[in-house]
């Protein structure tokens, strides 16, 4: 990889490293990072240019093209960090970018929809390729089960509100897990367009599985902090229902890029999960009249 960097960048690379297949090396004390892209050409020139509409574009990580004004480099992109590395963001900061950040969206498509189409291609796909996965064919069938009352909870919250705020539209992150260091919040092939709330939403979801006994004390801050109207908490809630944390390790097993045993931490935990999701509605009934889940009650 090491050619393959300096051949198409026409830079010198003194000591490569790599870590789960992402590279990265030193060029005057400033890291470069040689990461897997799953993106187009196409689809990486959009991020690029919803960025350039941003002045404070400057914190983002720079993406470089390779001799041939290209991004994509045998399916790879060299990035340069901008600062350093260790720096963990927490609530505040995820509310100060989403404050930062206000974008429109003319094309949103919502969440149920694209949840809907993911749960289809997902249970064609362990029709073909899990039966050597026991973990996966022992749990699949429960979170599916907790996606598809996600998917019923926001087609109520449809139906109460027929139409959306454009002003609820902010850059946010495909992820933003926990611990959330600046490699990944500051990714421009990180970046989404959409609700304000789904970057905590995730954050919580990561940290929930990690420390869960620190996660009301940031729901208090969140909260404390940003006035969300009725509409944000019922999506808030809806978003807190799908396990995207499970299907994302789910990915991962089913396309032989991690072992099962990433999937236990969220198998043995169902339970608490369950526990916290019934609380969830007790808080943000303080603020809106939450739908019932049927499921919680059972």
């Amino acid at each position: 990889m090491k050619k393959v960097i300096e051949n198409n960048y026409l830079i010198k690379v003194d000591d490569l490293k790599s870590v789960d297949k992402i590279y990265y090396f030193l060029i005057n004390n400033q890291y470069y990072f040689f990461v897997h892209c799953l993106f187009s050409e196409e689809e990486i020139n959009s991020k690029i240019t919803l960025l350039i509409e941003f002045k404070n574009n400057k914190k983002f990580h720079q993406l470089l093209p390779n001799i041939y004004g290209k991004y994509l480099t045998n399916g790879y992109v060299l990035m340069r960090i901008q600062g350093c590395l260790d720096i963990e963001y927490g609530v505040e900061d995820i509310i100060h970018f989403s404050n930062e950040f206000s974008v429109n969206s003319k094309n949103y498509v919502t969440w149920d929809v694209l949840w809907s189409e993911k749960i289809d291609y997902f249970e064609y796909q362990v029709s073909e390729k899990a039966y050597e996965k026991k973990g996966i064919i022992e749990s699949f069938s429960y979170f599916v089960g907790l996606a598809e009352n996600a998917i019923t909870y926001l087609d109520k919250v449809k139906s109460l509100f027929p139409k959306m705020n454009i002003n609820s539209f902010k850059l946010c992150h495909r992820r933003v897990l926990y611990p959330n260091y600046k490699l990944n919040f500051y990714n421009p092939l990180a970046l989404e367009i959409d609700l304000k709330i789904r970057d905590f939403c995730e954050y919580i979801k990561s940290k929930f599985f990690v420390c869960y006994e620190e996660v009301w004390k940031d729901i208090d801050l969140y909260f404390a902090k940003e006035n969300l109207d009725s509409f944000l908490c019922h999506m808030f809630y809806g978003r807190m229902l799908f396990p995207s944390y499970y299907f994302d390790a789910y990915e991962m097993v089913i396309n032989n890029e991690a072992e099962e045993s990433i999937l236990e931490k969220y198998i043995i935990n169902i339970d608490k999960y369950k526990d916290f999701l019934r609380q969830l509605k007790k808080y943000l009934d303080n603020y809106t009249q939450i739908f019932d889940v049927y499921w919680l009650n059972n």
